[in-house]
């Protein structure tokens, strides 16, 4: 068998001091990076959820966070996703969100998803396939409005060119 197709879950449970269903509602932050995860686990209990740190694994989906609409950041860079379908919906307040260095292709169609997120301040796509597509900067800007910070680079002074 090979190593990468051995499954290894995420759950949070195991960042928890105390294993309880009190621990897990009150629990506002999770990071599970570096861990070689490519499923996910047992978020169902942590509905209060904010931030959610899972940079450097293997996760392809996102499909078991669906109970945690609350989450203002996700940290999903150096993975290897190859869609945002699945639980982003659902993340209705999202305000940062990292996805650079995946698999990532097709930028309208992600573009599509990406703009449900109307508090959406941060984003990073940059190191996907998507990236290279014609206009793939001005297309996101134009957009997603609301962007501050996109690929790492203040929009404040695009911005200020658009409204001109």
């Amino acid at each position: 068998m090979n190593i990468d197709d051995e499954t290894n879950e995420g759950c949070p449970w195991t960042i928890l001091p105390i294993k309880s269903r009190k621990y897990a509602n009150e629990c506002k932050e999770v990071v599970l990076s570096d861990r070689k995860l490519n499923k996910l686990v047992n978020f169902d209990k942590f509905t209060n959820l904010e931030a959610l740190w899972l940079t450097n694994n293997k996760l392809e989906k996102i499909t078991e966070l669906n109970h945690n609409f609350r989450l203002k950041i996700v940290c999903l860079g150096n993975n290897r996703l190859t869609t945002l379908e699945g639980s982003f919906q659902k993340f209705k307040f999202l305000q940062t969100l990292f996805l650079n260095n995946n698999k990532l292709r097709n930028l309208d169609k992600n573009l599509l998803i990406l703009c449900e997120f109307s508090f959406l301040k941060n984003l990073n796509l940059f190191g996907n396939p998507l990236a290279e597509e014609p206009e793939y900067r001005n297309r996101v800007i134009y957009k997603l409005p609301s962007l501050e910070i996109f690929d790492r680079h203040s929009n404040f002074f695009l911005n200020l060119i658009l409204i001109f």
